[in-house]
């Protein structure tokens, strides 16, 4: 049982309401899309299938609650995506945002008729539309529209969920093999389809008397006026409707040009001036100065956020979205999101986290450069009463002696696949489980801990003459998630920056081996740690406690040992007691 507690953890943000709905509705959409593709795809392997599984689409879709959301989802992702962009403040947008726009606004041009192809036939006709009469409206006059379709959808659908899942650390770990796979689909959905067209379009054609070929030929004759009377004004419909969204977008653009220009101050004394109204990252953007957002500016990340230099009345006040990501991140009362904080006056301001160009070695290209969430266990060894005898020692005696213990220390935390975090004035921190799965881990830091204590009893030569007596040392162990990552030297390209943990987890660990020396142990790890690493029977190791830990709301089950004996036979036995 792990126990209750929480963690400063840094986790991705949700965007704003209408983000989400926009996102949703997207979900929805793609999950008709990957059905759609699919279908297409069987046509590889078989007719009957694809025909199987579009009765499956039909009972599902073409339901009366089906038709609901598929629709209603179509609609709110269109008039959002539209408000969207009536809602930019900069030309200056990257690349992606550009392509991801002109491909959004695309679809409903190439869409509307495929709708009238399918949907719109069926209605006015009266007839089930069939994969047979697609396959002959379809192939081969409108393939490469047919195509170019699947792709500018997929295209901007995976597009919307990069931008997603970026900031998730599992998508960042998993993206090169992610990203390839995700395009599979449309090519054999492309495949598919074709390969079903020209093979049941032949077997037709081999029996043009027969009753399938009479039968397609009649269904044909009743559609294509349909389409050729409704195709080119439903396209023109859309062509004027893009149209006016272009018109209100140039006039909502010159309309925020009127705003009066402010003073936005970055670090190094960098001032530029900006229209109010204007985000911070429009700002960066429009000056051309970098400026990191990894989430494309839609507030589900915190990389954009500044330092408040100056006075905050410069800007707009926090809506509901900034403040609940600033407080899931525990930011400062001066920190705001670029993306969603607006010029209102003069400000000074500093980014937080630098911007890096693509392809410049740095902590980007570090698994743990910008931060991973992962289940880690703490080592904290702590030199009991070792202050005291520093002062009765000299300078150069009391780093000797410190060095040359420490030392020791870290060959036995190494020995075992431990990462040292930091020395401390009396002690050192290490990390176990970067590499290796969370049991192995568990029994690694206490292998180290046990090894670490018989150790420190074995008074050796060179301590031998400095000392009267060997050193005590209590080690405190603890399971749990942390943020992992590197932390200073971020300007430094040769120097990586620590290595170390953030979270509830380090303090917990530092509380009990503060603790070992009031309850006259040598180890404290927590009941979780146990518990994880498989131990055994606790009662033949230690005694099992509940510790009350400074800044943790409960108080966390913890395991003391007075003893490393018998923990240290059983990890070398490696069987449970």
């Amino acid at each position: 049982m792990m126990p209750s507690t929480k963690q400063n953890t840094i986790t991705p943000g949700r965007g704003s309401l209408v983000q989400r709905l926009r996102l949703w509705s997207g979900v929805v959409l793609f999950l008709y899309v990957i059905g759609h593709f699919t279908n297409h795809a069987l046509g590889l392997f078989s007719f009957n299938m694809m025909n199987l599984m579009l009765q499956y689409m039909s009972l599902t879709w073409g339901s009366l609650p089906g038709t609901i959301v598929l629709y209603s989802a179509f609609s709110v992702h269109i008039l959002l995506g539209f408000q969207s962009i009536l809602k930019i403040r900069t030309l200056k947008l990257p690349a992606w945002r550009w392509l991801q726009i002109i491909l959004g606004l695309s679809i409903p041009y190439w869409l509307i008729n495929h709708i009238i192809v399918t949907r719109g036939s069926e209605i006015l006709t009266g007839v089930p539309v069939t994969y047979l009469q697609e396959f002959a409206l379809l192939w081969p006059v409108a393939a490469l529209k047919q195509n170019a379709l699947l792709l500018i959808v997929w295209v901007h659908a995976m597009m919307g969920f990069h931008f997603w899942l970026r900031p998730h650390n599992w998508y960042k770990e998993g993206a090169v093999l992610i990203l390839p796979l995700s395009f599979t689909l449309p090519i054999l959905s492309i495949a598919g389809w074709i390969t079903a067209a020209q093979r049941e379009l032949k077997r037709v054609a081999l029996d043009p008397a027969g009753p399938e070929a009479i039968t397609l030929s009649e269904t044909l004759d009743r559609v294509r006026p349909i389409v050729s009377e409704y195709g080119p004004p439903a396209q023109l419909g859309v062509l004027i409707m893009l149209g006016m969204l272009a018109t209100l977008f140039v006039i909502f653009y010159l309309a925020r040009m009127i705003n009066p220009k402010m003073d936005v101050t970055y670090g190094k004394g960098k001032t530029v001036r900006a229209r109010r109204g204007k985000t911070i990252l429009d700002v960066s953007r429009d000056n051309n100065i970098p400026h990191m957002s990894v989430c494309g500016g839609r507030a589900r990340c915190s990389t954009c956020r500044v330092a408040v230099v100056s006075d905050e009345g410069g800007l707009s006040e926090p809506n509901a979205t900034e403040k609940n990501l600033l407080k899931r991140i525990n930011a400062a009362s001066n920190v705001r999101l670029a993306c969603q904080a607006q010029i209102t006056g003069n400000v000074e301001l500093r980014p937080i986290i630098p911007f890096r160009e693509p392809g410049v070695p740095s902590q980007t290209s570090d698994t743990f450069g910008w931060g991973v969430e992962s289940q880690i266990t703490v080592f904290h060894l702590k030199i009991i009463n070792f202050l005291p005898l520093i002062d009765r020692s000299l300078p150069y005696d009391a780093v000797f002696i410190l060095n040359h213990f420490l030392d020791q220390m870290v060959g036995e935390v190494e020995r075992q696949g431990g990462h040292v975090d930091k020395f401390t004035n009396d002690g050192l921190v290490a990390l176990f489980g970067l590499e290796t799965n969370n049991e192995d881990a568990v029994k690694a830091s206490l292998t180290a801990a046990v090894n670490c204590h018989h150790l420190s009893r074995q008074r050796d030569d060179i301590l031998e003459q400095h000392l009267d007596h060997a050193l005590s040392i209590g080690i405190g162990v603890h399971t749990d998630k942390a943020i992992i990552g590197r932390v200073g030297n971020w300007g430094e390209e040769t120097v990586p920056g620590s290595l170390t943990a953030i979270g509830n987890v380090t303090g917990i660990a530092e509380a009990f081996s503060k603790v070992t020396e009031k309850l006259g142990a040598c180890l404290v790890y927590s009941l979780a740690t146990h518990e994880i690493g498989n131990i055994g029977n606790l009662d033949i190791i230690g005694k099992r406690s509940r510790i009350r830990v400074e800044g943790i709301s409960e108080e966390v089950e913890a395991v003391i040992l007075k003893n490393s004996g018998s923990l240290r036979k059983l990890l070398k036995n490696g069987s449970p007691a």
